[in-house]
């Protein structure tokens, strides 16, 4: 997995390559326990997502959405959308086709329910 990151306004923008497994958590908890907050996570460079990589992004949103921040996800290939979906996780997640969009809703607010309506990642 590599992982580029740049700013889109006050939203962190991690731009993720590769197989979304447990060898990304440090890559990918770093930006979190840096203090960032509000960051998307844009997909369209991972072609694999395992149980541990689904596993870490709900442990990495949960955390962050206990300190009042938020993780949304932009541009999924089609197949990882269909496993996001299936899993249901688009109720825990937004999920947005550009990156812009995503960063935009990150910082402002999420577009479901609050969080305290939402269902919670375990």
């Amino acid at each position: 997995m590599e992982v580029t990151q740049k700013k889109i306004g006050g939203a962190l923008v991690l731009s993720l390559d590769g197989r979304l497994d447990q060898l990304a958590a440090p890559l990918l908890n770093g930006p979190l326990n840096s203090g960032n907050l509000f960051i998307v996570l844009d997909m369209e460079g991972v072609d694999y997502v395992a149980s541990s990589g689904i596993s870490l992004l709900l442990s990495m949103t949960r955390r962050a959405r206990e300190q009042d921040g938020d993780i949304v996800l932009a541009r999924m290939q089609r197949q990882i959308a269909t496993v996001i979906t299936s899993m249901r996780l688009d109720k825990v997640f937004d999920v947005f086709t550009d990156v812009e969009s995503a960063a935009k809703a990150v910082v402002e607010g999420p577009t479901k329910p609050p969080p305290e309506e939402r269902e919670s990642p375990r």
